[in-house]
C-alpha cells in the first residue's frame, strides 16, 4: 500500500479540508455537536483527517445491507402481519433510505478523505512493518549461520526497499497523527472559548 499522493491528489484532498460541506442537515453527522462558524471547519479537518470519513464509508456498506433485508422482510411479511406492525416495518424502510443518501453525500463530499485518512495510513504503516520482519526473516539464516554466509544481493535489495517503505509510511502515518492531534487541540479551545 503507498502512502505517496500525487500533486493532484494533494491539491485535491487540501480543497475538500478547506470547504466543509454546505449542506448543514449533515452536520449531525459530523460536527459533534459544534455549532459555531469557526468550529465547523476545524471539525471537518478533523471528520476528514481522522479516519471518520473511512469509517462513515464502512456504516454505508452497513446500512446498504439493512435496507435490503428491511425491503425483503417487508415483502415477505406484507400480507400476513398486523396493520400496527406494518406500518412500523414500512416507516423503517425510507428512514434507513435517508440515513443512507445522507451518508452518501457526505462521504461523496470528504472525496478521497475515506480513502486516505489516519487509519488508512496506520494500516499502511503496519504492512510495511509486517513486510520488513518478512525481509529480515529471509535474511535471518544467512546472518545467523556460523561461519555466517554472505547475505543474496536480491534478499538484501528487498530488506532495504522495506526500510525505505517502512520509513515512508511511519513518516506519514506520524505527520497525520500531528495534524489529527493539532485539530483537536483547536477544536476543544474552540469549544472552551464558546462555552465561557
Amino acid at each position: 500500500m503507498s502512502v505517496k499522493k500525487t500533486t493532484n491528489e494533494t491539491e485535491e484532498l487540501q480543497r475538500i479540508l478547506d470547504s466543509p460541506p454546505a449542506d448543514r442537515g449533515l452536520d449531525y453527522l459530523w460536527t459533534d455537536g459544534c455549532n459555531g462558524v469557526s468550529q465547523r471547519p476545524v471539525a471537518w479537518r478533523l471528520f476528514c483527517r481522522g479516519d471518520s470519513a473511512k469509517q462513515m464509508a464502512a456504516v454505508i456498506a452497513m446500512l446498504t445491507a439493512q435496507l435490503a433485508e428491511a425491503v425483503d422482510h417487508l415483502e415477505r411479511v406484507r400480507a400476513r402481519a398486523p396493520k400496527n406492525i406494518l406500518g412500523e416495518m414500512e416507516a423503517r424502510v425510507p428512514r434507513l433510505q435517508m440515513d443512507l443518501d445522507a451518508r452518501r453525500r457526505l462521504v461523496e463530499a470528504a472525496g478521497g478523505w475515506a480513502s486516505f485518512g489516519l487509519g488508512v495510513l496506520v494500516a499502511a504503516a503496519g504492512q510495511a512493518e509486517q513486510a520488513l520482519t518478512e525481509a529480515r526473516g529471509a535474511l535471518d539464516p544467512y546472518r545467523r549461520s556460523r561461519p555466517p554466509l554472505p547475505c543474496p544481493a536480491p534478499l538484501v535489495a528487498a530488506e532495504k526497499k522495506a526500510e525505505a517503505v517502512l520509513g515512508e509510511a511511519v513518516t506519514a502515518r506520524d505527520e497525520m497523527l500531528t495534524l489529527v492531534d493539532a485539530d483537536r487541540e483547536a477544536l476543544r479551545k474552540l469549544k472552551t472559548r464558546a462555552a465561557a
